[in-house]
């Protein structure tokens, strides 16, 4: 619809017979964008127009202007319009638009200083623009408090265009609250702005490294994540003793088959092997990609030459990441060899298949320490020790009884599906993993990453100078039962997809069970629906 004069006639209260107010009207155009009213006394009147009209009021502050100044989450009556009600008489808002304009949306802020005065609200009501009947029915009361304001404003929509519907999340997105705790806890610089290096710099740094001396580093891909006619990778670092990564030129890689190119017909293919150390390996772009065709129990072979011996504390490698479909590309299980000389499992390394987009660093490091002792490689405790006493527990079952396996992988993510309530913001206080044994996995905050990552990411965040403290490595510092923001991670709720959280493993684990704390600042923004995956399964 479009029209210049926009008009709501107030027909019944939620239970007040004296008084009918609003918190606030916003106005949406046909781009999607709320309305700017430079003067609001210029562009709104009301009949009645406020209590001011009434004998012994001459200068009440609930004038009809609040209802276009901005501040419509509110109990402050200061921003709220309050006027005297008749039953059988409607009251009436007046709003000039100045010019013709498209309405996509109109939302509607009841009368919200109390749960008490909420009864004060509108409830019958009618909406015409130029004289043209756009909405006639009830509207949501107000819920008398902060937390919950936004949920019960009543949104008026005309429109199902998908692009206009993104186009009015955005501009809602823009007009986000601030966040309790956003002026008061700050990272501090040096946490801010520490740089997280590899696993194995970490492990280097901390005097545990094991590197070994070798000359030269061979990978066999022996399988896929599902497809049965390609593999390949995005990129490919030798990690040295010190932490940092070792130069290669392209003559220093062998690989076989080369690339897609050694397929008859196929000649310029631009995934070749050079692009396994071109430095682009957060990203999504095939153009940097190495991609083979692959052969079920065939051999498929990639070399590096080091020229001479080098002490090599870790290999990292970053999966085939082209898109969520093509990720099953990539390499599943893969042999590691130095020298000549098989330094992983005989069924080799599991790799994790990658998330099919760049929003996060999905590399992963296996570090010679774990190489030649392969210690967070073998079979969960509860398979590989006792398969008898395990069988027998299981055939004392109830016969009609399931008994689940245990889930194992590299990465666990948590789909955020819905908030209790609150339209921007999401968060959790903690998460906690145990392994087969019952015993809680040790998380460091390198393996945890957020999509969004946190309120950090909002414009307005960054404009102020960002360093809120309520980034994902508080999900596992170890402080749950807290109401302390410098424990809590929050996130902008996405408007389009869902949230979610990754907890990244370079070896697989096994899960018995999982503690999640969910956000206790403010208990409308913690989770109220996630679903839960170990390697998309």
């Amino acid at each position: 619809p479009a029209g210049r004069l926009l008009e709501l006639r107030i027909l019944s209260t939620w239970g007040d017979d004296h008084y009918v107010g609003l918190s606030g009207i916003e106005i949406f155009d046909g781009r999607g964008q709320l309305l700017a009213f430079q003067d609001p006394t210029a562009n709104i009147r009301a009949e009645p127009a406020d209590i001011n009209c009434l004998p012994g009021y001459h200068s009440d502050p609930r004038t009809v202007d609040n209802l276009l100044d901005g501040v419509n989450g509110t109990c402050d009556d200061l921003h709220q319009w309050l006027a005297p009600f008749k039953a059988g008489e409607a009251n009436l808002i007046f709003i000039d638009l100045e010019e013709t304009t498209t309405v996509s949306m109109v939302r509607v802020w009841n009368y919200n200083k109390s749960r008490i005065h909420a009864a004060r609200g509108a409830r019958q009501v009618e909406l015409y623009l130029d004289s043209t009947m756009l909405f006639m029915g009830e509207i949501r009361p107000a819920p008398g408090n902060l937390a919950d304001a936004e949920e019960h404003a009543e949104i008026l929509l005309f429109t199902q265009d998908p692009n206009l519907l993104h186009a009015i999340a955005t501009s809602m997105d823009n007009q986000r609250p601030s966040t309790p705790g956003d002026d008061q806890q700050k990272m501090s610089m040096e946490e801010e702005q520490t740089e997280l290096r590899p696993e194995a710099s970490r492990t280097a740094a901390s005097g545990r490294n094991m590197s070994a001396l070798v000359t030269q580093i061979a990978i066999s891909i022996l399988d896929t994540w599902g497809d049965s006619c390609y593999a390949g990778l995005t990129g490919i670092e030798i990690i040295s003793e010190n932490g940092e990564k070792i130069a290669l030129k392209d003559d220093q890689i062998f690989a076989n088959p080369r690339d897609l190119n050694d397929i008859p017909g196929s000649h310029a293919d631009p995934r070749t092997k050079d692009k396994l150390i071109d430095g682009h390996n957060v990203t999504s772009d095939d153009h940097h990609m190495w991609l083979i065709p692959f052969t079920p129990g065939a051999s498929h072979l990639l070399q590096f030459d080091l020229l001479a011996p080098t002490s090599v504390a870790a290999v990292r490698l970053w999966n085939y990441n082209k898109s969520a479909e093509d990720a099953t590309r990539g390499a599943k299980r893969v042999l590691l060899m130095l020298d000549g000389r098989l330094v992983s499992p005989d069924c080799g390394f599991v790799l994790r298949k990658a998330p099919g987009h760049a929003m996060f660093d999905f590399g992963q490091t296996i570090t010679m320490e774990e190489a030649l002792t392969q210690t967070r490689w073998s079979l969960p405790r509860s398979l590989n020790e006792s398969p008898k006493s395990l069988a027998q527990s299981l055939a004392r079952l109830h016969p009609m009884c399931d008994a689940p396996c245990l889930p194992r992988g590299l990465t666990v993510s948590f789909v955020l599906a819905a908030s209790h309530g609150d339209l921007y913001y999401i968060g959790l206080n903690g998460i906690k993993l145990f392994d087969e044994l019952g015993n809680e996995i040790n998380l460091q905050p390198k393996q945890i990453v957020a999509v969004p990552g946190s309120i950090n990411e909002l414009p307005e965040v960054r404009e102020r100078g960002g360093g809120d403290c309520r980034t994902p490595d508080k999900l596992v510092d170890g402080v749950n039962d807290t109401w302390d923001a410098q424990h809590l991670w929050l996130a902008p709720l996405a408007k389009e997809g869902t949230n979610r959280i990754f907890v990244l493993f370079d070896a697989p684990v096994t899960l018995s069970m999982i503690q999640i704390w969910n956000y206790s600042r403010t208990p409308s923004r913690g989770v109220s629906e996630v679903h839960v995956a170990v390697d998309g399964l």
